[in-house]
This record gives structure tokens, sequence and C-alpha cells, in this order.
């Protein structure tokens, strides 16, 4: 379980007139579970994202995984994170399968994924032998999203933290990715962190939402309840957004947010 308790953190220096801020955040994502965090740029979402990777600390407040410190859980190596810019993760001039590879030779534990187990990710995502053995800067943005999905699975993960997993993809891979990582949730447990501007692929594959406005969580729940009863007036104008059919006005009102 990762629980978020009362977490707060300021971005900025004091002399800069913006700061940036998550205010009194607090949620539980249950294992095996899908959870989306939905919100306009700037919202929040990737604070919460370097928060639970160890590259930002809280202010004040407490995150937890299992009811263990997130410092604790983060030493096991049990938490990956794919972060929208994956450059970190791709080596320009290393081949595909080397930068996948190296999980294995620097983990050496017998809980990583063999290579028939990767090379069976590669082909259920769309990456074939050929593909595999492209350097870093022969592939395409997309590709380099795959890639960085299967680096991070390689290490066979209890929890699973996507930012923006398909904003690269096209409808295609899009689903293949989708369908993985519904697999991933049914038939391994794996609690799954999503961050998405995507609407439709939210309401298809998580459990449960988060929407956030102004580094504030301003509603959240099961998926469908949200989507399908908003309390928010931002969170409807998000739906509306989604399903493109916002109105010249709603398009002014979401504009001020």
């Amino acid at each position: 379980m990762i629980e978020f308790q009362n977490v707060n953190l300021k971005l900025g220096k004091e002399s800069s007139s913006r700061f940036f801020e998550l205010r009194d955040i607090s949620f539980k994502i249950d294992r095996g579970r899908i959870t989306g965090i939905v919100g306009l740029s700037g919202s929040g979402k990737s604070a919460i994202v370097r928060l639970l990777s160890g590259s930002l600390a809280p202010d004040s407040g407490k995150i937890l995984i299992n009811g263990a410190s997130l410092g604790q859980y983060l030493a096991g190596k049990k938490l990956q994170t794919l972060f929208q810019n994956n450059n970190e993760l791709i080596n320009p001039l290393r081949k595909a399968n080397d930068i996948i590879m190296d999980v294995s030779l620097k983990r050496k534990s017998k809980d990583v994924l063999n290579k028939k187990a990767i090379n069976q990710l590669a082909d259920r995502l769309g990456l074939s032998s050929s593909t595999m053995q492209l350097h870093g800067f022969q592939l395409s943005g997309g590709e380099q999203q795959k890639l960085g999905l299967i680096r991070i699975l390689a290490a066979n993960p209890e929890i699973i933290i996507l930012d923006e997993i398909f904003s690269a993809q096209d409808f295609s891979s899009r689903r293949k990715v989708m369908d993985l990582l519904m697999e991933l949730k049914n038939n391994q447990s794996k609690t799954i962190l999503l961050i998405s501007h995507t609407l439709s692929i939210v309401k298809e594959i998580v459990d449960d939402v988060i929407i956030l406005y102004d580094g504030k969580i301003i509603e959240s729940g099961q998926v469908n309840e949200v989507f399908e009863n908003p309390k928010h007036d931002y969170t409807r104008l998000l739906i509306k957004s989604g399903d493109y059919s916002l109105t010249t006005q709603e398009i002014k009102n979401i504009e001020t947010y």
C-alpha cells in the first residue's frame, strides 16, 4: 500500500514570485490496483512522482509504503519509476537490448526477469528483435518509451509509477501498453500509479482516480463514480475536455484554472 499522510511541498526560491506547492495531500493506493492521477499541467502530478521516486522530500507529512518509510522501501528496489522524460534510462549510444540486460547484470538477483521474459515483453509491446539491436538514438520516441517500460519491469518491481507513458504512442501501441498494464495488475498484483492526460485511457484501465488542481486533491474515488458523477466543476471541465465536447465559454473557463 502507498500512503500519503498530509504531505506538503513547496518548490522555489524566496526571491521568486512563483512557487509550486503540494498542499495537504492525503491518499491511499491499495496493492493490486491501478490508480490514475489527472490534472492540468502544473497541478502537482509530476511532483508526486518525484516524491515517490525519492528525488524530492516533503516539507511536512509522511509517505509510507506497506507501513514502512519510503526510504526503507526504495532501498529494496521494489518501486520503479518511468518519468515522462526518460533520457536517463535510454543511453543513446548503447543498443536497446544491452540497456535492458544491464538490469540483470547490475542487480544479480533471482527476482529480476530473465532474458526469455524480457524478450517476451519486447515482443508484446511490438519491439522486434531487429529493433532491440538498434542504438538508443535510432529509436523513435514511442520506442524509447516502451524500452523504458521494459527496463523498469525487468527489475520485477511491486510498485510501478508511470508518468505519461502514452504520450508518444500511436493507437495500436497504446492498446498494447494498456493490455500489459491490466495483465500486470490482474495476474501479478502489481500496484500501478498512472499519470496521464488521456482521460479515455484513464477511464478504461484505472480502478481509482485522483483529481489534482493547484497542488490540492479536489476529488477522488473509484473511477466510474468520479467520471459518471463528478462533484467539482473542475472535474466536469476535465471530463468534457477529454470528450472534446467543451463549449467556447467552457474553454475560457478551463483556461482560468
